[in-house]
């Protein structure tokens, strides 16, 4: 077995990285269902709906993909609810159809984007692949996943310096 070297070890090679949190991500067919249910818990509030759409000229990794989005704020804890739009090949689309309706991903953020791309560095040294990757207007987007294919990501988020 290979062993890996330790994010500090890594942190020393790339740099410091000090990521912040920023929401946690959930994906399902049915956007408004899944926004009902969690808008059951007393206190949840909407905080964003909308449509994001990343056109292939937009995406250096990955497919081109629409998505229909909610933010909404359970306890304190920003969740955004995606459901694909008409993309089937599309990374989230075919999560979706392997996994269905289920936790995605931890997204974070960072204070730059050296920052964001050392923890891109890092996270491939540990094993973990690219499998998105867009530049919508200023922002740097990366989707990772483990090698082994399962089904739990990591978005990172950074302003494009």
């Amino acid at each position: 077995m290979e062993i890996k070297k330790s994010v500090e070890e890594l942190m020393q090679e790339f740099g410091e990285v000090k990521p912040i949190f920023d929401h946690v991500g959930l994906l399902t067919y049915d956007r408004e269902k899944a926004a009902e249910f969690l808008l059951s818990v007393p206190g949840s509030k909407v905080l964003v709906k909308k449509t994001v759409d990343f056109p292939q000229e937009l995406v250096t990794v990955g497919s081109a993909l629409k998505i229909d989005i909610y933010h909404i704020e359970v306890c304190g804890i920003d969740v955004e609810v995606i459901q694909p739009v008409d993309c089937p090949e599309a990374y989230v689309s075919k999560n979706l159809a392997v996994h269905g309706d289920s936790f995605h991903h931890l997204a974070v953020t960072f204070e730059n984007s050296g920052q964001h791309k050392a923890m891109c560095r890092i996270l491939e040294e540990r094993g973990y692949q690219c499998v998105f990757e867009a530049t919508p207007g200023n922002l740097l987007v990366h989707y990772y996943e483990h090698e082994d294919g399962s089904a739990i990501a990591l978005e990172l988020k950074s302003m494009r310096e």
